[in-house]
């Protein structure tokens, strides 16, 4: 920190190696008193206690007070261009090591390489289960889309619609839609019986159909820049690593080509009741004038794809599970998911690693630090019939204005992307990358089946390498593993499989319990389903539209992308990237590490292609009737 000459301003210069997601996530999570400390005197910080308390706990708004102060300087230098931080603190400790070893401990010290740092000794029961949620916590269950309980497995049959709603469209009409809507739409805890639907806004969506007001008249400017930019913005794409084949420019609805205003996803139990509900939607959305940009077939597959998997399994309680829902891949889906406290879920005997604040995931409840994160909201004379509640404060201050109104509560934001799968090139990889390696290590039991769960981190039945290593039939799926605990070396699990990045649990740290807290801030509730569509010369595409709640975009599905997923140094690792749903500029590799070796896996081709995508706002019942107010 410099303190500039002859001014009250604070100059302040670091480096960091990771993107800015993690770098801001690292100060609240790790040196938050510390930061409050020098900064909580400065103009906008969040608010403090004790001058060294809260401020950058609140991490939302931390972030967001950051990103104003931010001056660009145009200005860029690396001397290692192709390393990050932490890999050049390792190799400036091999050079040190090295010149300063026997040969043993050379050679002792060389055969580590590519494994990672002991963890702390700690047994998963450590982790003591959080208190029940408290009465003001409570979920106001009528007035979330039903969609947040549970993706509707019951109802296995879906179709999407992707909407365009004119710039100019009367009022008349925008609020026949709308009315419409909110009669269809399903809320509250629990599966609709026979049918259901959600609806989600993406900005321009929004300020159609009667968002205005926001706090300086602008009806967008409390929602976060992620969502007003859009998913098919460039700044995005570069932290989505959307290039190439997966560039917005080649999507088939989402990007500035062709823009989408709204999602309507319909299910249904009977193929028959889904086309009645999908015709009444799209006869209500061309009526009202709006454009139908993309609509696509949604389905659960009950049956696995790949050999020697049984569509029924054993749970642990020794009795048969319900019959999985399984991706075009072969894997058994929605096996690991964060549980939210306050859900029927939540109270039947959840591990504590998987339970969740509801602020992580919803507007108007408190997150994992405890804080109320910043909602969309509108001024009160907006909402003169009082629909919409009061936006909740973390502290109440004698003589502060009275707040605005929270358009956000009970809702979410909804990431939707749509990938293309390609399942023969995944299979005939598989076949090659077993035979390979079987070749490499001399041993049988290396076979295609092996290779893509290694990829995935678990078997095809949704039991996890860490605690089904062998792929003994008949596990059933489990979630309650630990990886740093009991897997610190990736020697099940590998260390770059996709399970490990998209959670990476206990294994980024030796403190178990600090790296739990840190990974809860970093969930997603996955809402999606597989799809098959037909063109009309009779291709086949098969895929996943990916579906996600979140309450920061940035800070949780942005950041797994970036962080994670597509980063090539994840632990530590050289030029890799997620195995199963990296994008690849040309032949990516895999390490699978064992006690005797590191088998490489190479020329590993990208299987996942984006198709489309968006982002979109989930909203609640009473945000619905306000949006028709409006009109």
């Amino acid at each position: 920190w410099v303190l500039l000459p002859g001014t009250g301003k604070l100059m302040f210069f670091s480096n960091y190696g990771g993107s800015w997601e993690s770098y801001l996530e690292d100060f609240i999570a790790k040196a938050s008193e510390g930061l409050t400390g020098v900064w909580s005197n400065t103009e906008g910080y969040p608010r403090t206690r004790w001058l060294f308390l809260d401020g950058a706990r609140d991490g939302d708004r931390f972030k967001r007070w950051a990103r104003r102060q931010q001056v660009p300087t145009l200005f860029w230098y690396s001397a290692y261009p192709h390393l990050n931080t932490t890999r050049i603190r390792i190799n400036s400790r091999i050079r040190r090591g090295m010149a300063s070893a026997t040969g043993n401990e050379a050679r002792d010290w060389v055969s580590l390489f590519g494994s990672l740092q002991r963890p702390q000794a700690r047994p998963a029961e450590t982790v003591g289960r959080e208190p029940a949620p408290s009465p003001l916590e409570e979920l106001e269950a009528g007035e979330i889309q039903s969609i947040f309980f549970g993706p509707f497995g019951a109802l296995g049959y879906g179709h999407m619609l992707a909407i365009r709603v004119p710039e100019d469209l009367p009022a008349m009409q925008r609020k026949a839609w709308l009315d419409f809507v909110i009669d269809k739409t399903s809320f509250g805890d629990g599966v609709p019986a026979g049918r259901a639907m959600t609806v989600a806004f993406g900005p321009d969506g929004l300020r159609r159909l009667g968002l205005e007001g926001g706090v300086d008249d602008d009806p967008l400017d409390t929602f976060p820049v992620a969502f007003r930019h859009g998913m098919g913005n460039p700044e995005r794409s570069r932290i989505l690593d959307d290039r190439g084949p997966d560039g917005p420019d080649k999507w088939q609805w989402g990007s500035a080509k062709s823009p989408v205003d709204a999602v309507v996803i319909c299910y249904a139990r009977e193929p028959a009741a889904l086309k009645a509900e999908v015709t009444a939607a799209k006869r209500k959305t061309t009526g009202a004038g709006m454009k139908i940009v993309a609509e696509l077939p949604l389905v659960v597959n009950r049956e696995p794809k790949k050999e020697g998997v049984k569509s029924q399994h054993i749970g642990h309680n020794g009795k048969p599970e319900r019959q999985r829902a399984y991706e075009h891949f072969g894997f058994a889906d929605g096996v690991s998911q964060p549980i939210v406290r306050g859900t029927s879920r939540a109270n039947k005997g959840a591990a504590p690693m998987h339970l969740v604040a509801p602020g992580e995931f919803l507007f108007g409840y408190r997150d994992e630090h405890g804080f109320y994160p910043a909602s969309p909201s509108v001024q009160a004379a907006q909402d003169r019939i009082g629909i919409l509640s009061q936006v909740r404060r973390n502290r109440q201050i004698p003589g502060q204005p009275p707040p605005p109104r929270d358009f956000g509560r009970n809702g979410s934001f909804l990431v939707v992307r749509q990938f293309e799968q390609h399942v023969e090139l995944f299979n005939d990889y598989c076949k090659h990358a077993a035979a390979q390696a079987a070749r490499e290590t001399g041993d049988d039991a290396v076979t295609p089946r092996w290779v893509a769960a290694k990829m995935l981190g678990r078997w095809q039945d949704g039991s996890s390498l860490v605690r089904n290593p062998d792929g003994r039939p008949g596990r059933g799926a489990d979630n309650d593993f630990a990886l740093g605990v009991e897997d610190p070396q990736g020697h099940r699990c590998p260390l770059g499989s996709h399970i490990r990045r998209s959670n990476p649990r206990d294994s980024l740290g030796e403190d178990r319990e600090t790296q739990i807290r840190i990974g809860k801030r970093h969930r997603i509730l996955r809402v999606g389903r597989t799809y098959e569509k037909q063109d009309r010369s009779g291709k086949v595409e098969k895929g996943l539209l990916f579906m996600c709640l979140n309450a920061d975009i940035e800070r949780q599905y942005e950041f797994i992308q970036q962080t994670w997923v597509s980063s090539n140094s994840f632990q530590g690792l050289v030029a890799e990237k997620d195995p199963t749903i990296g994008a690849r500029d040309g032949g990516g590799r895999f390490s699978i590490p064992s006690w005797e070796k590191v088998t490489m896996l190479k020329d590993v081709p990208q299987f996942v292609t984006t198709k489309g995508g968006g982002y979109f706002f989930m909203p609640s019942r009473s945000a619905l009737r306000y949006l028709i107010s409006r009109l």
